[in-house]
């Protein structure tokens, strides 16, 4: 048996070997293989890399404090959310805002107006989905005024933070603001979008 490498060495890794008879092997075996492999461990990386991403896990608050007006109800930190396929149990305060921020990053893919939104957000709600504006009416992440206007998205408006990311990405999307980065610049401006 002799040791051939499947992959050729690169200076950073070591090839990968695997014993085979070397008269039973074909040219185009080998390079079946050497294929594969790559593929397996390009796979492996990206889902790696994926993988040790890392969000903000805390809101920035604006001036060292959410806005007075904002109170949140303790029944829902408890609540077990369903959208779909997409189900969410016993999660701390602070992993559902992460889990929140993720989802919407899947939404707003360009990085640029990802961090206006969650610039957006954090200043209307601290990505809490129970968030209420008692003066306004506004509620959830986005601050729906009146929060009942993300019932489009669905029935569980209230309670489920992706039915309201879809209603407050699309709203963005389909105002006069268009992006994100045009909604924070309208808050900035004049402390409301």
């Amino acid at each position: 048996m002799k040791y051939l490498p499947l992959m050729p060495h690169n200076g950073k890794h070591s090839p990968v070997m695997i014993a085979f008879p070397q008269t039973q092997i074909s040219v185009r075996l080998r390079i079946g293989l050497s294929i594969l492999v790559m593929f397996i461990l390009s796979f492996a990386i990206v889902v790696s890399s994926a993988s040790s991403v890392e969000m903000p896990r805390t809101a920035v608050k604006v001036n060292g404090l959410l806005p007075q007006n904002i109170r949140v109800s303790s029944e829902a930190e408890s609540q077990t959310v369903v959208r779909d396929s997409y189900t969410v149990t016993s999660m701390t305060a602070d992993e559902k805002k992460a889990s929140a921020q993720a989802y919407a990053q899947t939404l707003v893919t360009d990085p640029a107006q990802y961090q206006c939104l969650y610039n957006l957000w954090n200043r209307e709600s601290g990505w809490r989905f129970d968030a209420e504006n008692v003066s306004s009416g506004a509620y959830g992440i986005p601050q729906s005024l009146p929060g009942d206007k993300m019932a489009q998205m669905g029935d569980d408006w209230r309670t489920n933070w992706v039915t309201q990311i879809n209603w407050g990405v699309w709203y963005i999307q389909h105002s006069s603001y268009g992006t994100p980065c045009a909604a924070w610049q309208h808050s900035e401006e004049f402390n409301w979008y």
